[in-house]
């Protein structure tokens, strides 16, 4: 009996001394879409803890059918590029790569109150604050997401 009570004992100080932070897991969003002979790719994975998104990874690929359409394109995507708003924001990276024809826009987003500034953020999308710390619930941006045309897998 006494070793019954000890080793309950042991294992519940384990579990209390394990508890704390919860397991990261990624939730990955992806699309593709032809239109006038360009291809668009899209991929989006979201780091969450809980129902709270931490980080989000995005990743658009647009492939154009000729040099001329991608020279079309081009000077519109610069313009809605968010590299400039991106700059300076701690916590935020934002690139735009080209290549003959084809050109990548990759953005990397960490929602977390360390990292950005809620002020800064708020330049980018909504935020809510909870606390000290930023909160981007999960399922809704997963139905919001998947409500633009994206496949969601956790």
């Amino acid at each position: 009996m006494k070793k019954l009570l000890c080793a309950a004992f042991v294992v519940a100080m384990l579990a209390g001394c394990s508890g704390g932070k919860e397991e990261t897991k990624t939730m990955t969003c992806t699309a593709e879409q032809k239109s006038n002979g360009s291809t668009i790719s899209q991929t989006i994975k979201f780091d969450y803890q809980g129902d709270n998104i931490t980080k989000q990874d995005q990743k658009t690929v647009i492939t154009a059918p000729d040099k001329k359409t991608y020279e079309a394109m081009l000077p519109t995507l610069k313009s809605a590029s968010l590299e400039s708003k991106a700059k300076g924001v701690e916590g935020m990276s934002y690139s735009l790569t080209e290549d003959k024809d084809k050109f990548s826009i990759t953005e990397s987003i960490v929602f977390d109150i360390k990292e950005i500034d809620p002020k800064d953020y708020g330049t980018f999308t909504n935020q809510k604050l909870s606390g000290k710390k930023m909160v981007m619930d999960l399922e809704k941006t997963k139905e919001n997401i998947e409500k633009s045309g994206l496949t969601c897998k956790k």
